[in-house]
């Protein structure tokens, strides 16, 4: 992942927001099913709309996920880069007692 963690950050409220978009995708085909006509075919359209809103839902929480794992990087890495100037200083501790 290129960028530190703002941008991680930024990334993941993107992708977020993709799945909120997909989430109202799905609202406005779930609303097909409320055809008003009787048949085979239409019970096989409101079928097929039912598997097509399931899938967009899944899709939706496979992308809050990925947004929540974004986050949780960009956390980790900002917790490394807060710590190598206490790794640097620990492994050149300050002399004692002047110079030589």
């Amino acid at each position: 992942m290129v960028g530190g963690p703002e941008e991680m950050r930024r990334q993941a409220a993107r992708v977020a927001a993709e799945a909120a978009r997909v989430r109202d995708v799905a609202a406005g085909v779930s609303a097909t099913r409320a055809v008003p006509w009787q048949s085979p075919a239409a019970s096989a359209f409101r079928d097929s709309v039912t598997l097509c809103v399931v899938s967009l839902h899944r899709t939706a929480e496979l992308l809050d996920a990925a947004a929540q794992l974004l986050h949780a990087h960009a956390a980790a890495v900002e917790s490394v880069l807060d710590a190598l100037p206490l790794v640097g200083a620990s492994r050149h501790p300050p002399h004692a007692g002047g110079g030589r």
